[in-house]
């Protein structure tokens, strides 16, 4: 994570690991380095972020808050730093979410194919469950999801490829 402040790196490390210790484990830190990563966040936003429960650090509300942001500051400074490095390059990156259910179909094929037919465009597919696809797409962390259902059109914009059609076939 480049220009990224290394607390906001840190708080995504506790809240993922729950402890500080596995936080620092995972960061290469050592836990007072950890510690006052949060204390400074904590002394700059007056909040307390975490509290134990169950021996884990779980995140307060206002915890909550700066996680989500964090998380959304993280990945535009990585889709950022991906568009930088592939402007050089002449290349350009798109990440598609898609679901487990589409996984199976002609979806990762035809983004295959398009990859194949545009060179300097690399494609990454996530695959998850709807309800992430739409966290991560509000997170910034994929580009657009291909879906099946409804979309919540309050938070997104959507266009629709086509609708499927189910046909029963029974004996006479």
């Amino acid at each position: 994570m480049s220009t990224i402040d290394s607390r906001l790196e840190t708080l995504l490390a506790v809240y993922e690991e729950k402890t500080f210790s596995r936080a620092a484990k995972a960061l290469n830190l050592t836990q007072p380095a950890v510690s006052h990563h949060i204390a400074s966040l904590e002394h700059e936003f007056q909040v307390k972020l975490f509290h134990r429960k169950n021996n884990e650090m779980e995140p307060t509300r206002m915890g909550q808050i700066l996680i989500r942001y964090a998380k959304r500051f993280v990945a535009v400074n990585n889709e950022m730093v991906k568009a930088i490095s592939g402007e050089k390059k002449e290349t350009r990156s798109i990440v598609v979410g898609i679901t487990h259910s589409s996984e199976g179909n002609i979806v990762p094929e035809t983004l295959m194919k398009y990859s194949e037919r545009h060179p300097g465009t690399a494609i990454r597919i996530v695959s998850d469950d709807i309800k992430k696809l739409y966290e991560k797409l509000a997170n910034y962390e994929i580009d657009f999801a291909m879906v099946e259902g409804k979309v919540p059109l309050d938070k997104f914009s959507k266009i629709t490829l086509s609708s499927d059609t189910v046909i029963v076939a029974v004996s006479r």
